[in-house]
């Protein structure tokens, strides 16, 4: 399906500064634990699934940097793994 070149170039521009801050929040998450909480930082199943959240999110953003300097043509494998980290957003409190 071909889209229109003005939503590629949004989508860069919003994506980049989204992964940068998803990741900020998602290293603050053990840092709480520890020196807010005083528990182990990832002792818990929201540490667990929030890992595997960033770690799909930072694949995505792996193959979405290929795909923008012509590396790659993984266009499905990059939204699949965008939409399995979007899909965990659910579980997350």
């Amino acid at each position: 399906m071909r889209r229109d070149p003005s939503e590629r170039k949004r989508h860069l521009c919003l994506a980049k500064p989204a992964l940068v801050l998803l990741l900020v929040g998602f290293a603050a998450g053990p840092v709480s634990m520890m020196w807010l909480r005083g528990e182990a930082p990832f002792a818990t199943l929201h540490a667990l699934a929030g890992s595997l959240a960033a770690g799909l999110f930072a694949a995505a953003a792996w193959v979405g940097r290929r795909l923008e300097r012509g590396a790659s043509r993984a266009f499905d494998v990059h939204a699949w793994l965008a939409l399995a980290a979007v899909a965990g957003f659910v579980l997350l409190p």
